[in-house]
């Protein structure tokens, strides 16, 4: 499988890539760092890393106790349709979300918005992860240890997994916005 669909596709990834211009910044770029003022307690990277992981988590809060209890409690799931629904609006809740918390950052003149970008976009994961734990606590009857470190390993990658990909989704729709209100610029 990986010689046959992987191989050939990173090389035509590789090509299309070389083929494709090369992103120019959307401003000129100056040598020196600008001083960034100091910001509100509301508009620290930690909290607004934190509060952007409480919506995206409420889109998918009723549907994830029913995939967990599929998971891990022997029962039918059979609303793939609606998944894929509300997997559609946590893309674009985390997309929405990043990009109005990015723009107060950029309002407030702090233009370092790559890492907090994606970390906004990837809290998601953290709120799912501490559901993951209540749910052990309240609906789960482990005994062994084997099971429990099972459990948490399984639960440790799949919101290991949910974190990169919201944090991608975070940060890609962000720069594309950045790009897009800084390109309107007119630099004289």
């Amino acid at each position: 499988m990986w010689l046959g669909i992987s191989l050939p596709l990173t090389f035509v990834g590789a090509y299309m890539g070389y083929k494709r211009d090369k992103i120019e910044p959307a401003t000129a770029v100056v040598g020196v760092p600008a001083e960034i003022p100091p910001s509100q307690w509301y508009l620290s990277p930690f909290v607004t890393i934190l509060v952007g992981g409480v919506l995206p988590f409420g889109v998918v809060f009723v549907e994830l106790f029913f995939i967990l209890s599929s998971l891990w409690l022997d029962q039918f799931y059979y609303v793939f349709g609606f998944l894929f629904l509300v997997f559609i609006m946590l893309t674009l809740v985390c997309a929405e979300l990043t990009i109005v918390l990015t723009y107060f950052q950029l309002c407030n003149e702090d233009y370092r918005f790559w890492w907090r970008s994606f970390l906004t976009g990837g809290s998601c994961a953290l709120y799912i992860w501490l559901y993951c734990l209540y749910y052990f606590v309240t609906k789960l009857e482990v005994v062994t240890f084997v099971s429990g470190l099972t459990y948490f390993l399984y639960m440790y990658l799949l919101c290991a997994g949910l974190f990169i990909m919201t944090g991608f989704v975070g940060f890609v729709c962000t720069a594309h916005f950045v790009h897009a209100i800084y390109g309107s610029l007119r630099v004289d």
